[in-house]
């Protein structure tokens, strides 16, 4: 276990270091908000850091009790953006910070769950479809300049990070049946995105 524990380790150190250079990037953006950075931004932060933390005790806790900082993260998916819209704060900045950080959400359990030998290594697939998405949008040259989300993508986003904390308190019968169909719904979802981009090229 300690194996495992170390590898996804290095997934959270490298990750919460890019997470926090890229505020500090956008610095002088966030300064124009009251307070520092906007209440919709520190949601987001907030659920990164709910994640960061049930990560680091998955070393020394027993799974089951590491679940409610991901389930919190969770259901508080969504209070970011509709506080931003409300409070007039929707930036490009914050809507990239809170796909990120749902990106970060479904990678790390990926990875954590491949490696505890929960899920096949396949999951890894799902786990890092996201970047495997951006940098195809990349090379391509379909990259946009503002990368919007849809209604239907955020539900398959909610769906996919549901079902990856069904390992943590349901039998695996269960839970695989979940995540397996919470990841075709995913792939999908890419490929529309993917294909809607090359109509609109």
């Amino acid at each position: 276990f300690s194996i495992v524990f170390q590898r996804v380790e290095t997934l959270i150190i490298g990750t919460a270091l890019s997470f926090f250079i890229y505020i500090y990037l956008h610095e002088q953006l966030l300064a124009n908000f009251k307070p520092f950075g906007g209440y919709a931004n520190w949601v987001t932060i907030f659920r990164f850091l709910l994640m960061l933390t049930g990560g680091v005790l998955l070393n020394s806790w027993n799974p089951v009790y590491c679940f409610p900082f991901f389930l919190i993260a969770l259901c508080l998916d969504g209070l970011d953006g509709y506080l931003a819209r409300k409070l007039g704060q929707t930036t490009e900045f914050g809507a990239y910070l809170d796909m990120e950080t749902d990106a970060f959400f479904v990678a790390f359990l990926s990875t954590y769950w491949y490696l505890d030998g929960r899920v096949g290594v396949w999951i890894l697939f799902i786990g890092f479809l996201r970047y495997l998405y951006v940098l195809t949008l990349k090379l391509s040259g379909l990259e946009g300049k503002e990368e919007k989300g849809t209604r239907f993508a955020k539900i398959i986003a909610v769906l996919i990070m549901s079902a990856l904390l069904a390992p943590f308190v349901l039998p695996e019968m269960v839970y695989m049946s979940m995540i397996v169909l919470a990841s075709v719904l995913t792939v999908y979802s890419f490929g529309v995105s993917f294909v809607s981009r090359l109509q609109s090229r």
